[in-house]
Order: C-alpha cells, then sequence, then structure tokens
C-alpha cells in the first residue's frame, strides 16, 4: 500500500511521519504540508447560489504541483489538516484540485482528525479514518462569502466617503474597531471623582508585628457609601466626632462582634482557546497572533531528547471538556506527585456555557502530563517554556481539590463609630499548590493576612486615625486578554479568527498596540463614526453575534446556507445602495461666532482637518490640520475656533539663518516642515518634528535643528550589529540596522526619540525591546555556520536556511538539524538558480458552491 497523507503545517509532517513509519512499512506513507490554504476566493457570484469563485494561491503552486505528483502514484489519500472549519476547507480544496486533475480516479479519499499529535492519536486516526464534513465546508464558506459581501462592497464606498485609499470595513473586524473606540472615549471623558477613606491603627498588648489597620464603615451610626467622605472639609468634620467619641472611652475600641468563616475557592477550567490567550498574553506581553503561533509549535511537535513529540492538544477550542484518558492520567500524576489530600473523590467536570461550543473537541490540555515543565524545559525556548508551563499548571490544577481560607472580620466600635478589620489564612492550599491566582487567570488574589486572637468585649488602643483621599480611575483600555474576552462575550468571532481580527487592525492602522493596550488611532475613529452613522446594524454587537451563531447552526446541519446567505444580502445591498448618493464623512461642529460661516471636523488621506465655510459660500475655505491621533469626535467648537485664530500656514519667519537663508514653515502630507532657501533660489527641506509648534516656532530653535547632525546617521556598530543607522522616513524616524550575518531589518524608534540626537544605547534598547512588539517576526536559530554567515532558522512554515539574501526552505523529509554546510550551499544555490528562471504562473480560476 501506498497512501499520501495531507497536512497543514510541514512541521507537523515531520511529527506524523515518524509516527507512521514506525507502525507500519517504511515509505508506505507520503507526508506532505500546504502550508495553510492554497486557495482564496476572488469573488461571490450573487447570481448563481452565492458560489464563491476560487483561484490557486500563486506562492502554493509549487506544493500542489508536489502533491499532485506524489498523488499520481499513490494509491489512496488522507486529508490530515487541523480539525476545525478551516482544515475542513482546506482538505475538501486539496480534494478538488486532485479530482480535477484526475489523480483520484478509482482511489480512496479518507479525511483524519487528531486534536493531539501523539503516536496514538495518529494511528487511531488513520485506522479509524472518516470523510468530508460538507457542513463544515458550507459554515466556512459561508463564513467567507459573508465576509467578502461586506468587505468587498462596503469598503469602496468607505473610501470614497472618507477620501482615503486602503480603507476596509469587516463584518466582524469593524465591531470589534467599534469597541476599541467607544472604550477610549470612555477613557478620554472620564472625570475623576474624589473620595476620601478613614483608618484607625490599634495594636493588642504584648503582640508583635506591625499596628493592625482597622477601616471606618459606620460614622454617626450610619453605613459609609464610597463616596460618602468626598471632600477634606468631610474628612476634617469627620475625624473631630470620631476624636470626641475616642477621648471619651479613653482612645480605645471596643470589639463589638466576631465573624469566622470557611470559604472554599474551586480550581478554574483547563484552558480554552480565549482563556489561553487572555493568560498567556498577560504573562508573556504578547500579542494573540504570537502567543497561538508559540502554541502551534507546541502542537505540531518538537524535539524532546532526541524525539519529536506533540506536547499539547489542539489550541483552537471552545470547549472546556477533558476526556476520560487525560483526566485519569492528570488524577494518577496529582496522587502521585502531591498525594491524596489534594486529589477529590472523583473527577471534576466542566462544561462550557456556549451553547454552539464543540465539545467533540477538548480543552487545551498537555498530550502527557508526566512530561512536567521541569523535564522538558532544556528542550524548549524561554516563550515555548513559558507558555507550556502555564498550560500543564491549569490543566493539573482543574483536577485537584478547593483551596480553603479561614477568614475572619472583627468589628471594633467606640460611640456611634465602627471600624472594621479582616484577615484571611490559607488552611489548605489544594490547586494553589500547582498553580497560583495570577497564572491561573483569576480575577481573586488571595493575600494571607492573619489577625491577632480577639475577643468580644475586649478594649484595644488606638495609635492614630489616618485619613487617606482617593481619586476614582478610569476603565483600563483594551489589551489583548481583555478584547479577546470581551468578543467571546457578544459572540463575535470564533477561537480561530480572534488573532486575525486584532491583526488586521494594527495593520491598518486603526489602532497602535502601546504597552500592552490598544489606542485607537484617528483613522480608526472616523472609520467607527462613519459605520455608526450610517451602517449602524452592522457593527452592533448583537447583530454580528446573532450572524455568528447561524454559522454555527450552519455547521451542525440546523440551517440552509442560502437562506442565511441571501436573507443578509437583500437587506444589506439595499441599505448599501440607499447610501452610495450620502454625503462625505463630516462633523459639523457649529458656527463661527465671527463670520457665522459653519466650522467642520473633515477627512482626507486618512488624516482630518478643519474647514471654515463651505465650498458652495462666496468666500473661499479656509483649511487647519489636526494631529494624526486626534479623534475629530472630540474637538470642540472653541478649539477649532482658536485654531483659526493662529497665523496659516506657510508662515514666512522674518529674521534669516546666520548664513542668510530664508525660513517657511510649511505643511506637508507627512507632517509639518521648513523650508530654508539660499540666495541663489536653491531650497532644502528639514522635518520639524512634534515638539516644535509650527505657529511659533522662532528662527533661534530653527538654527539649533539645523545645528543636529544630517540624517541618514551611522549611530556605529556591536558584535551583534555591523551598524545601526538612524533616519527618518515616510513613517517617521527608524533605525536600519545591519546585523554582521548580514541580514537587514529596519524598526521604528516612535515619536518620543529624535533620530538626530539618538544614543547607540538607546538604540540597542529599543532594537531589543522591538522583538517583543506583536507582529514582529522573530526566528530562532536551529543551526549556525558562522564561517560562511549561513544560518537554519525555524520560520513560520518550516525551518529554511539563509544567508541573510536568500531562503530556501528545508526539504520535508530532510531534518533541519542535521543539516551539513555542503547540503545547505546546496539549497540556496538551488533557490537561488530558480529564482532565476522563475515566471510567474497562471492564474487558475475555479468556481464552487459555496
Amino acid at each position: 500500500m501506498n497512501s499520501l497523507v495531507v497536512v497543514e503545517s510541514p512541521a507537523k509532517s515531520v511529527t506524523i511521519s515518524r509516527y507512521l513509519n514506525e507502525k507500519f512499512s517504511r515509505n508506505s506513507f507520503k507526508i506532505l504540508a500546504t502550508g495553510g490554504h492554497i486557495y482564496e476566493s476572488n469573488k461571490v457570484d450573487i447570481e448563481d447560489e452565492f458560489k464563491l469563485n476560487y483561484e490557486l494561491i500563486p506562492k502554493k503552486k509549487k506544493a500542489v504541483d508536489q502533491i499532485i505528483k506524489e498523488m499520481r502514484s499513490a494509491d489512496s489519500l488522507y486529508l490530515a489538516t487541523d480539525p476545525d472549519r478551516e482544515g475542513e476547507a482546506i482538505a475538501e480544496h486539496v480534494r478538488d484540485v486532485l479530482d480535477s486533475r484526475g489523480v483520484l480516479k478509482g482511489k480512496k479519499v479518507h479525511r483524519v482528525v487528531f486534536y493531539e499529535v501523539t503516536r496514538e492519536a495518529v494511528l487511531n486516526s488513520i485506522e479509524n479514518p472518516g470523510s468530508v464534513s460538507e457542513n463544515l465546508v458550507q459554515a466556512q464558506q459561508s463564513r467567507d462569502a459573508l465576509d467578502w459581501l461586506v468587505g468587498f462592497n462596503l469598503s469602496p464606498l468607505l473610501i470614497r466617503k472618507l477620501r482615503t485609499q486602503s480603507l476596509s470595513a469587516g463584518r466582524v473586524q469593524s465591531p470589534a474597531l467599534r469597541l476599541i473606540v467607544e472604550r477610549q472615549r470612555e477613557v478620554e471623558r472620564f472625570v475623576p471623582q474624589e473620595y476620601w477613606s478613614i483608618a484607625a491603627e490599634i495594636s493588642k498588648p504584648g503582640v508583635a508585628g506591625d499596628p493592625v489597620v482597622a477601616q471606618l464603615t459606620h460614622l454617626d451610626g450610619k453605613k459609609l457609601e464610597k463616596f460618602a467622605i468626598g471632600d477634606k472639609e468631610s474628612v476634617d468634620a469627620a475625624i473631630e466626632l470620631i476624636d470626641d467619641s475616642l477621648q471619651m472611652a479613653n482612645r480605645h475600641l471596643t470589639v463589638a462582634a466576631i465573624k469566622k468563616k470557611r470559604r472554599s475557592r474551586r480550581p478554574p477550567a483547563p484552558f480554552k482557546t480565549s482563556t489561553f490567550v487572555q493568560s498567556a498574553s498577560q504573562r508573556l506581553r504578547k500579542s494573540a497572533s504570537e502567543v497561538t503561533r508559540i502554541a502551534q509549535k507546541l502542537y505540531e511537535g518538537l524535539e524532546i531528547d532526541g524525539v519529536l513529540t506533540g506536547l499539547i492538544t489542539y489550541t483552537r477550542t471552545d470547549s472546556l471538556t477533558l476526556s476520560n484518558s487525560a483526566t485519569r492520567q492528570i488524577r494518577d500524576l496529582i496522587g502521585k506527585k502531591f498525594g491524596a489530600d489534594y486529589l477529590p473523590k472523583s473527577a471534576r467536570l466542566y462544561k462550557t456555557k456556549s451553547k454552539v461550543a464543540q465539545e467533540a473537541h477538548e480543552a487545551i490540555r498537555p498530550t502527557n502530563v508526566f512530561l512536567t515543565p521541569e523535564n522538558v524545559r532544556p528542550s524548549l525556548s524561554r516563550d515555548q517554556f513559558l507558555i507550556y508551563e502555564l498550560i500543564w499548571r491549569r490543566a493539573v490544577a482543574s483536577q485537584m481539590n478547593d483551596a480553603l481560607f479561614d477568614d475572619v472580620s472583627v468589628d471594633l466600635e467606640v460611640g456611634n463609630h465602627i471600624f472594621r478589620t479582616s484577615g484571611s489564612t490559607l488552611v489548605s492550599a489544594g490547586w494553589l499548590t500547582v498553580a497560583n491566582p495570577k497564572t491561573a487567570n483569576s480575577n481573586e488574589s488571595e493575600k494571607e493576612r492573619s489577625l491577632p486572637p480577639f475577643f468580644e468585649g475586649e478594649q484595644v488602643a488606638v495609635h492614630a486615625i489616618k485619613p487617606e483621599q482617593h481619586v476614582t480611575q478610569p476603565p483600563p483600555r483594551y489589551n489583548t486578554g481583555s478584547l479577546v474576552k470581551q468578543l467571546e462575550e457578544y459572540g463575535i468571532g470564533r477561537p480561530s479568527t480572534w488573532p486575525t481580527i486584532i491583526t488586521k487592525l494594527v495593520n491598518r492602522n486603526y489602532v497602535r498596540f502601546q504597552e500592552q493596550n490598544f489606542y485607537a488611532q484617528s483613522l480608526g475613529c472616523m472609520v467607527v463614526d462613519y459605520l455608526n452613522q450610517h451602517f449602524s446594524l452592522y457593527v452592533d454587537y448583537a447583530f454580528t453575534g446573532k450572524i455568528e451563531h447561524k454559522l454555527d447552526e450552519i455547521a451542525q446541519g440546523e440551517r440552509n446556507r442560502l437562506n442565511l446567505l441571501d436573507e443578509f444580502w437583500t437587506e444589506f445591498s439595499s441599505h448599501l445602495k440607499s447610501k452610495l448618493d450620502a454625503p462625505g464623512f463630516e462633523v459639523l461642529l457649529g458656527s463661527d461666532p465671527t463670520t457665522g460661516r459653519d466650522l467642520l471636523v473633515r477627512v482626507r488621506q486618512g488624516g482630518s482637518f478643519l474647514q471654515l465655510g463651505r465650498r458652495t459660500d462666496e468666500e473661499k475655505p479656509q483649511f487647519r490640520p489636526l494631529p494624526k491621533d486626534q479623534d475629530p469626535s472630540v474637538v470642540t467648537l472653541e478649539q477649532a475656533i482658536d485654531l483659526f485664530r493662529l497665523p496659516s500656514l506657510p508662515r514666512k519667519l522674518t529674521e534669516q539663518t546666520r548664513n542668510g537663508q530664508a525660513v517657511e514653515i510649511k505643511s506637508g502630507r507627512y507632517g509639518n516642515y521648513f523650508t530654508c532657501t539660499d540666495e541663489h533660489g536653491k531650497a532644502e527641506n528639514y522635518t520639524l518634528d512634534g515638539t516644535y509648534d509650527p505657529h511659533k516656532v522662532t528662527i533661534d530653535e530653527i538654527e539649533k535643528i539645523l545645528a543636529l547632525p544630517k540624517l541618514p546617521r551611522s549611530l556605529g556598530s556591536t558584535d551583534e550589529f555591523a551598524e545601526i543607522v538612524a533616519n527618518r522616513g515616510r513613517f517617521g524616524p527608524y533605525l536600519s540596522v545591519t546585523r554582521t550575518s548580514g541580514e537587514k531589518f529596519n524598526t521604528s524608534i516612535g515619536k518620543q526619540e529624535n533620530p538626530t540626537t539618538i544614543t547607540l544605547e538607546k538604540a540597542l534598547e529599543i532594537i531589543k525591546n522591538a522583538k517583543q512588539k506583536p507582529g514582529a517576526r522573530t526566528r530562532s536559530v536551529l543551526k549556525s555556520f558562522e564561517s560562511e554567515k549561513i544560518q537554519i532558522l525555524d520560520g513560520r512554515y518550516g525551518p529554511y536556511v539563509s544567508d541573510g539574501k536568500i531562503n530556501a526552505s528545508v526539504p520535508a523529509h530532510l531534518n533541519a538539524a542535521d543539516l551539513d554546510l555542503q547540503t545547505c550551499k546546496q539549497l540556496l544555490l538551488d533557490k537561488k538558480q530558480k529564482a532565476g528562471t522563475r515566471k510567474r504562473p497562471a492564474r487558475k480560476t475555479r468556481k464552487r458552491s459555496a
């Protein structure tokens, strides 16, 4: 028997190949990878049952040709793509392209699914194959069709109405953007409120240690709410009342009541995709796409003690279920490693609240719980270890006993005033032995604070009465974890789509990711405002969630795809047509009190600006640019009036530079700048960064800018970097870095740094931090030949060889770690020769039913 197995990931193919070759006769199975989707949709045929027109992705032609070639000599086909909707669609596309080439005739086609890349799971799936699920394929293609109908019809209208190229709107992308924009506006509108608390420091004779702090809960017989004491005057009045009572009681409080309670805290459920992304992003300070990419490598398999091993189960899941065998294994480990006191009488069962969760899947867990984090640490990178440890601890903790605490609260009174102090003592750590509250992603933190023994009626001395001022804080901006949590609560997107949604928002410059938080850019704010004004239903959170639920019903065979698509398109297209003649985006602020003309915020090429007057007025309109990060919805009429009172640009300075150059301040497409013109009319432009006000900058400040070093400016070199150059480009100041290996890359230095003054030390710090940013592509080095400056790197689609200029993939039948220098050179030479003779492949278009 000769069979072909098709998977998505080249890395996974190596692991699967080893398991199959060990079980069956060698070379009876050939494993090839697609590297993801092989088709992309370029149109939806609305008139023909919403069929998607697919075309082969040009860069996948080589992989597809190899699959076709191997299938010609194979007896059967096993489609082993990932166990989700996207994987099901890829399996269908592979079958389709092979069938269209006539290489499947008379041959068996199997669909195999496994949720962990272990020997047992792979062999069991091969021995018990199924077929491609048409329901899952239709659900994925219906989602693709809906996304196409929205994106490719709404985006052109958005570009026209906002007069900005490269804009896009999406069925799930736009509601996610709305979440970030609305939270940012909530933060910006927030008005802090002052409030005070009052505490008594008390102690008991003969008890060593710090004084016990008790908080005032009742003042003059009335229970204090949070804002009851709102200013210093109220604090002084309250303390005066308390002092009067304390004087009468010889500055003692009386213990009025003692409450004791045994409290248990259950372990959290094992990870599903959303909770994993929240915890991993917080722990590693990385984006959703980065932590899922790292977890994918753990799933596909890494070399542990010389053996390729899949370490965790599939990470795209909304299930909290653990298989019976996994539960038994975890309970076995708990009994052996921690003892019977940590083991519940029966296994804990967890069930998600979602009605559409795929309970056939498992929660994310280690494939072999006896491979502890300590066992595998030498074989993993830092990030891989942290994620594996997180998953391992969470899964083990989920099957352990509750943590037990003794809580004590003591009420102490004087006159009509009551103070309360409380403490908590850990009685039994239970699951906290394995996973502390932070890594277990719990909102509740346990801080043990033991109290000395108190007895009702006893007197305790008061050392001091201390007031403390507090100010309310705005709601936190969304970070990766909290955004995914909110998307899940609204039912927007699914586990496989959340990282992609977030990446699109950043890549479109709708939001920026800074200090682990999302900040809405001006462009993103304007897109949300326009969509809210004209397409409010299609960015409504509940509506988007309902559509996702209907797509889930298609996947379960409970809903007809044509009914959903037809119903959606009929309403959406009608609404779209009604907006074709609507005016472009603008915000009317009011009327200028001096001229009576309209003051508006308008947009062009991604930037917003103020406009005084309309083009239909007798007098021409006047314009003023707004900062790039300015949210147009928060500009006030007063701010606009003040901006128009400033001198307009271009602005000529009355004084000249020391060498007689005339200076003119201007505003251009990429920001403010100034022009120096000499007596011969030769002009030179210089950037005027955001630290200078273009309406107020002086000739002395211009002289200081001219005295700075010219760009590009070399900062020097280190052992790792051959040269680091500071420069300013279209998108702001940046560093151009050349490694000693010859590899080159650029990284932004941000608005806070000046490329003319930045030091080498600061540049190195920026380069180091840039590696941790979302979207930064990091490649771990598997092997290095320093003398030839050739490296074997671990890439997104598998290992490859690089000399800094040419990248050559390592063939699936070769082990990257075993390659010698000569083989690496040959791979690079082959790639170079192919690149020189490569012709653009003909575009192949296929139409198939969605």
